[in-house]
């Protein structure tokens, strides 16, 4: 049921991850991190979040449970809180994209079409987010190979008090509406994938300096930042989802004629993308099984 409704619309919403105490102080550590950066956009890495203790709150029992369910061999590509400025006109991700910051996570190289979730974030809201406050927002049309138009879909939206939590398929168009609310978004993202994936992201400097302080007993997290491949077959935990089912919409999408033919245009880029990639795949898989001479 989890990875069809991720599979078909995209977006999964979940009970809150992490409690009021915890969401108390998950902020505070940030709040220091978050003063001394004068971006629009201001991010705790993994190693901030390591040092300020707060990777034991997110990698509960539960978590690596559902890790384990949606993707059994899962390795860390996005790890990280970020905070966006308030009383915003614009998305704060590729709003000059020219439609008003949709767009796909064109470094995700699935080998099919939407059939499994093999790049899946997770989404923590950290603070409140209201309807004008930056809520996320998913087009439930997974990826075609005849491109479907933008035009006139109604978006699935989330919002939710902090600690609103939610998973989402990232081949899916989506977007963060503009926070126009008095009040700074803040979020936690992790995205994970497949362990034989590409993934270029899992030796920068904040993940090598995770792994370096993991606990030799703790499997499951070497596994999950990459030092080890082994199994930690004792991890038995039952992924509870009975939360209320929540659809709720954003505005129908209302796109000029420009912005139609580029979104179609871009879509054809990403299918020759994914045509190449899984054209160098099929060759590589050949040489490894090829006959020795």
């Amino acid at each position: 049921m989890l990875k069809t409704q991720l599979s078909q619309t995209g977006l999964v919403r979940l009970p809150p991850l992490l409690d009021a105490e915890q969401l108390q102080r998950w902020n505070q550590v940030l709040d220091p991190i978050f003063a001394s950066q004068t971006k629009a956009r201001r991010y705790a890495t993994a190693e901030d979040l390591m040092q300020g203790g707060l990777l034991a709150d997110l990698f509960q029992p539960s978590v690596r449970a559902l890790i384990d369910t949606l993707i059994p061999d899962a390795r860390v590509f996005h790890l990280h809180a970020y905070e966006i400025d308030a009383e915003n006109s614009q998305s704060h991700i590729q709003s000059d994209n020219s439609l008003d910051g949709w767009h796909r996570d064109y470094d995700c190289r699935p080998s099919g079409f939407n059939k499994k979730s093999e790049f899946v974030s997770l989404f923590i809201y950290l603070t409140d987010v209201a309807e004008n406050g930056g809520a996320f927002e998913i087009c439930p049309t997974p990826l075609k190979l005849i491109p479907l138009s933008l035009h006139g879909q109604h978006p699935l939206k989330v919002t939710g008090k902090a600690g609103t939590s939610f998973l989402f398929n990232r081949v899916f168009v989506h977007r963060a509406s503009p926070n126009q609310s008095p009040v700074k978004r803040r979020v936690l993202k992790l995205s994970i994938q497949p362990k034989d994936f590409e993934n270029d992201r899992i030796n920068l400097p904040q993940f090598v300096k995770v792994r370096a302080v993991l606990p030799t007993e703790d499997i499951w997290l070497r596994r999950f930042f990459g030092i080890s491949a082994e199994a930690d077959v004792d991890l038995a935990q039952t992924v509870n989802l009975a939360s209320p089912l929540i659809e709720e919409y954003g505005s129908r999408l209302d796109l000029s004629i420009h912005s139609r033919l580029l979104h179609l245009y871009r879509e054809l880029r990403y299918l020759k993308t994914l045509w190449m990639h899984w054209r160098k795949g099929n060759q590589q898989t050949k040489v490894l099984l090829a006959p020795e001479s």
